[in-house]
């Protein structure tokens, strides 16, 4: 089952700022990169919007309000050293997302506004998949082919590490007019590197855990 913990925000963190009227962004980044780099069989990269904007616009897209780094095939001490990295740098935990003993997504936030979004990959067959339960029917598959090289972009004196084969990456995610500047509401709703899920005890956790994430709700309204 899906083990899907949300933390209350008690530091009054506002994370509806945008990047562009935040300070220290880059620093924090920098820093992050900077243990990242230490750790032995790593592979991470800047994905999603964050490696977008950087590509696109050559900056962190003005309107975004957090900074996703992927993870491929991530170890438990790996991520252990994430976990332990990120808190010594002042970060504690928005969202912990696993699903048995693998981690799916870790989301770290620090005052007065800094989001970091981690997710995990992991390998199955052909295919690089992150599973989280939002996708429904549906799961998140990447041909591994995509993640064969990678590169590194220079920006804000910083070196981002993002897939080699840009073009091949954004139409995975964004479609053929990944060139074309929009703003996503629902990140599922526009997400195009999804594909039907056929393992009927998976889609099962996601319809269990999308009621009991309901009924929570709910009851935190109430």
């Amino acid at each position: 089952m899906y083990k899907d913990i949300w933390y209350k925000n008690n530091q009054n963190i506002n994370l509806s700022i945008p990047i562009f009227e935040r300070k220290g962004v880059y620093s924090e980044i920098n820093n992050v990169i900077s243990f990242l780099n230490k750790f032995k069989n790593c592979n991470y990269f800047f994905s999603c919007g964050t490696a977008l904007g950087l590509v696109r616009e050559g900056k962190l897209l003005d309107w975004d309000t957090d900074v996703d780094i992927d993870i491929l095939e991530p170890t438990e001490l790996i991520i252990n050293n994430i976990i332990d990295n990120m808190q010594a740098l002042g970060y504690s935990y928005l969202r912990v997302l696993k699903k048995g003993k693998r981690y799916s997504q870790i989301v770290f936030i620090k005052a007065p506004y800094h989001s970091i979004d981690f997710c995990f990959w992991y390998k199955e067959k052909y295919f690089f998949v992150n599973d989280v339960p939002e996708t429904n029917i549906f799961k998140r598959s990447h041909p591994v082919k995509v993640y064969d090289k990678f590169k590194e972009i220079k920006i804000e004196n910083i070196f981002f590490k993002i897939p080699s084969d840009t073009e091949s990456y954004f139409k995975l995610l964004y479609g053929d007019d990944w060139r074309t500047p929009k703003k996503y509401t629902n990140w599922f709703k526009n997400a195009n590197d999804l594909e039907l899920d056929i393992n009927f005890l998976n889609v099962l956790k996601k319809i269990i855990w999308k009621i009991t994430n309901t009924i929570d709700r709910v009851i935190n309204y109430n």
